[in-house]
Formats: C-alpha cells, sequence, structure tokens
C-alpha cells in the first residue's frame, strides 16, 4: 500500500479522489433510496397486518359488518381515531359487554 501511495503523484491522487467522492456519493444514495423503500414497504405490511387483526378482533367480539366499516370509516375521517387503541376503544365501546348478564340492570 505504502509503494502504490509513494508511485501516486499529486495530480494522480487528486484525480483518485475526484473520481472516489461521486462515486462514494452516488452509491450511499443508491444505499438510502433502497432503505426507503424497503421501509415503507414493510411499514405498509406492518399496518395491512394490525388492520387484518383489528377486523378478527372486532369480529370475534361480535360485530356486524356495517359496524365494523363504520369504525373503520371513522379511522380515516378523524387523525385522533387513527391509532388502532382508539380503534379497538371504540369497537368495545359498539360492543355489548360479555360480562353482564341478560337480566341484570
Amino acid at each position: 500500500m505504502d509503494m502504490l501511495l509513494a508511485e501516486i503523484s499529486g495530480g494522480e491522487l487528486t484525480g483518485l479522489v475526484g473520481i472516489l467522492i461521486p462515486l462514494l456519493a452516488t452509491i450511499g444514495g443508491v444505499i438510502a433510496l433502497i432503505i426507503a423503500v424497503v421501509g415503507g414497504h414493510y411499514r405498509k405490511l406492518q399496518r395491512d397486518d394490525m388492520e387484518a387483526t383489528l377486523k378478527m378482533e372486532m369480529i370475534q367480539r361480535g360485530l356486524g359488518a356495517e359496524e365494523i366499516e363504520r369504525i373503520l370509516n371513522a379511522r380515516m375521517a378523524t387523525p385522533q381515531a387513527g391509532r388502532l387503541g382508539g380503534l379497538l376503544g371504540a369497537a368495545s365501546a359498539s360492543c355489548p359487554s360479555k360480562a353482564a348478564s341478560p337480566g341484570a340492570k
């Protein structure tokens, strides 16, 4: 390595650095783009998984299709309801309690 550097003159070293800097910047940009695309797809995959889990929980709680649709549409309308916690709270509020007995007042 020392011999290689000793054989390179100042002009050649400047030219080599002038080639390496744009090359490394391009490679870094491509890596950043790949990370952004993969991260976006991963986030969409997680969101879809959470929505499917939410729908299954609402079905298991006995909600009808109209109620599920209303809850999921409410999520789109209000930013606060966009969280899954808000959706689960809305689902439990609209579902009759299974712990209460039918004759209890």
